[in-house]
């Protein structure tokens, strides 16, 4: 049940209430391939019939802030996909405003700020919880969503774009989604089977990466092959 959960992308880990599937073989990074699936789905009907997107994002925080209220009374997955997208809608607007295609509006952090609230108020009994569980999760998820929106609107602002220290991020963009999702199975293979922590966690790493680039290689291949056919 929870392999086909996860097919169908409605997996999520087990840190928060009203889920419908865990994540598959213990790999608790498969819970944003559910988001990141549905993110795109949302985004596709959105764009469909609001193709302005101011007033599109505007919807969608209408949309999310109920979701958000939704999830807090009855902690559902539906309802935490939705709220969710909002992430994604500020990286949307990021990418608008990367591209000149609309300005900075800064009532888009204060509606994320003002949704961040009424959250900390509707969850304020749990929030003595440890920061990886819920209610705190939530907060920390949508804290960091803030701080890279807030650091782009810097870094734009003072002209960073060509900043020494962001290069590494440059070179590693490709390849940090399939980090992100090989790192959990990579280091509990060798956990399991090498005794010293210290060693097993070192040859995860590596192993991960060189995994990760072959796997970002053979995607690029065969979109080269798709485009060229």
């Amino acid at each position: 049940i929870t392999f086909i959960g996860n097919l169908l992308c409605l997996q999520d880990n087990s840190t928060k209430p009203g889920l419908w599937f865990d994540t598959a073989g213990g790999n608790y990074a498969l819970w944003y391939m559910s988001y990141q699936w549905w993110d795109y789905i949302i985004l596709i009907f959105l764009v469909r019939f609001i193709p302005d997107a101011v007033k599109r994002r505007n919807i969608s925080f209408l949309i999310c802030f109920a979701a958000m209220l939704s999830y807090s009374f009855f902690p559902n997955h539906l309802s935490i996909i939705i709220w969710y997208y909002w992430i994604f809608e500020l990286g949307c607007f990021v990418a608008m405003v990367h591209f000149e295609v609309e300005k900075f509006r800064w009532e888009v952090i204060g509606e994320t700020i003002l949704m961040l609230l009424v959250w900390i108020f509707l969850e304020k009994n749990g929030l003595r919880m440890s920061i990886g569980y819920h209610p705190l999760l939530e907060v920390r998820h949508f804290v960091f969503a803030l701080f890279l929106l807030t650091g782009y609107y810097i870094i734009r602002k003072l002209k960073w774009h060509s900043f020494p220290l962001l290069k590494p991020f440059i070179v590693f963009s490709s390849l940090s989604y399939g980090i992100y999702l090989l790192h959990v199975p990579m280091k509990m293979i060798c956990l399991n089977y090498m005794q010293n922590e210290a060693i097993s966690l070192i040859l995860a790493f590596f192993l991960t990466i060189i995994l990760a680039y072959m796997l970002n290689n053979l995607l690029t291949h065969r979109q080269s092959i798709a485009k060229a056919g």
